[in-house]
């Protein structure tokens, strides 16, 4: 069967509850006061924090980021200046380059001139030649048939001399 706790148990039970319960409001009516001063402590205490070694760091930190931006900016500029240089070399090629051309190509004309006012030379220079070849054949043909080929040796043996 099913015992049925005693009234007079559940009360023992029950006080004895209650003088923990007591024990530790004690305990924290101890403990409250110790965190209270510990408060006001932390309240009227004032951080002072040593600068000296933060601006000690920091101008040394600022000194190499000036140092570095000042190398980095030499290195700008002389690797623009190389830049503008190479710039300059090229233009000045390729002016070169340009005025070679053009030079070739007016020597090319010059010569091509000269090759046309030759070929012509040549050519009225053949053209005088057959006609002066004409012109022998002619007086030879003439010589030949009015029969003066003696005369004409004579002459020309007293020309030769």
């Amino acid at each position: 069967m099913n015992a049925k706790p005693k009234l007079q148990d559940t009360l023992e039970v029950f006080i004895e509850e209650l003088e923990n319960i007591k024990d530790q409001l004690n305990q924290s009516k101890e403990i409250l006061p110790m965190i209270d001063d510990r408060v006001r402590e932390m309240k009227e205490c004032e951080v002072k924090v040593d600068t000296r070694e933060l601006k000690y760091l920091h101008s040394g930190f600022r000194d190499d980021i000036v140092e570095k931006t000042n190398a980095l900016d030499i290195t700008l500029k002389t690797h623009l200046e190389k830049t503008k240089e190479i710039l300059a070399q090229q233009r000045s090629d390729r002016t070169s380059f340009y005025m070679f051309s053009f030079l070739s190509f007016f020597i090319g004309i010059i010569a091509v001139f000269f090759a046309v006012n030759f070929y012509m030379k040549q050519t009225k220079i053949q053209e005088r030649l057959k006609i002066k070849e004409e012109q022998v054949d002619t007086f030879k043909a003439f010589i030949y048939d009015t029969k003066q080929e003696k005369i004409f040796k004579k002459w020309y043996k007293k020309y030769k001399k």
